[in-house]
């Protein structure tokens, strides 16, 4: 009856560890991704003489059509009047 609650046991334990090592993987599997995620959320894009350069590739200047434009994770906001605001995720 000994061996079988020793046999028992070390069942457990073991399945317990197996578990604890794959939450541990999935952990710093998903490590990347959060810091990628953080890294999108706390940036924000230069605004230099009322101009901005995107990542996708291009550039919002007062000589755009007015309107709102995508620029990463944030959106632009270029009034009539030529002025240029950028509100961003946080």
């Amino acid at each position: 009856m000994a061996s079988l609650a020793l046999i028992v046991g070390l069942v457990f334990l073991a399945i317990t560890i197996a578990l604890l090592a794959y939450m541990m993987m999935i952990y710093i599997g998903t490590a990347q991704a959060r810091a990628w995620a953080s890294a999108i959320r706390s940036w924000s894009p230069p605004i230099v003489n009322n101009t901005l350069e995107c990542p996708q590739g291009y550039i919002i200047t007062p000589a755009n059509e007015s309107g709102v434009y995508q620029c990463g994770p944030c959106l632009a906001y270029l009034a009539p009047s030529g002025s240029l605001s950028v509100s961003c995720p946080r």
